[in-house]
């Protein structure tokens, strides 16, 4: 289905809503269908209750970022003009400030969405090892664009290298990975491994910090 079509559908299931087409269809250019399929009733359901909260959230940051303009606002008596007229370009220049920072909220929960369904892929591609391919697609940068089928690609290679480097050469990615008898020092030396992975990527920004 071309982009268009979707984005017109996703906007009439979604009706009236304060969410610019900008914002719309930056949030399905992170969200495309596979190639070659056709978007289910599993796709539009998620997809435009995603939408729905960002624009529940939009309305809220609207609200309060106008309230706190009114109680905070002095007319700017350089350069001299009417203060109406300041107080109106003050206003558009907050105004603008929330939609870029409601982009940016698409963005963000585009790139949520798709890891959250990249990580569900583990079970069909029968991952050996669960928790470090969650951990490979969550350390995996989301480019514009980016689709399941690409991200999928880009965290295989990333989930591979980390298997080699948690339990070493021979460990196999898929299907049964043999390592059910493996002892408690191995699989805990594995753990740790991965704790420190998982450190060194949350100092490089890629990883939330613990709460």
């Amino acid at each position: 289905m071309e982009k268009e079509t979707l984005l017109s559908t996703i906007t009439e299931r979604l009706g009236e809503t304060p969410l610019s087409q900008r914002t719309i269809s930056d949030y399905i250019d992170q969200n495309l269908p596979a190639e070659g399929t056709e978007p289910d009733d599993a796709y539009w359901t998620r997809h435009v209750n995603v939408l729905k909260s960002l624009a529940g959230n939009y309305r809220s940051d609207l609200a309060a970022g106008i309230e706190g303009f009114k109680r905070t606002f002095k007319p700017s008596t350089t350069p001299p003009g009417n203060p109406q007229e300041n107080g109106d370009t003050e206003l558009l220049k907050r105004i603008e400030q929330l939609e870029q920072m409601q982009k940016e909220s698409a963005r963000t929960a585009a790139s949520s969405a798709l890891r959250t369904e990249v990580i569900a892929k583990g079970e069909s591609l029968k991952v050996a090892n669960k928790a470090i391919w969650e951990d490979a697609v969550k350390t995996v940068q989301i480019g514009d664009g980016e689709t399941s089928e690409t991200l999928i690609e880009k965290a295989k290679s990333a989930y591979e290298k980390m298997l080699k480097r948690y339990v070493g050469e021979g460990a196999a990615p898929y299907g049964n990975s043999g390592r059910q008898g493996a002892s408690k020092e191995a699989e805990q030396e594995m753990a740790a491994r991965r704790e420190e992975f998982k450190e060194t990527q949350r100092k490089a920004g890629r990883l939330p910090k613990k709460q």
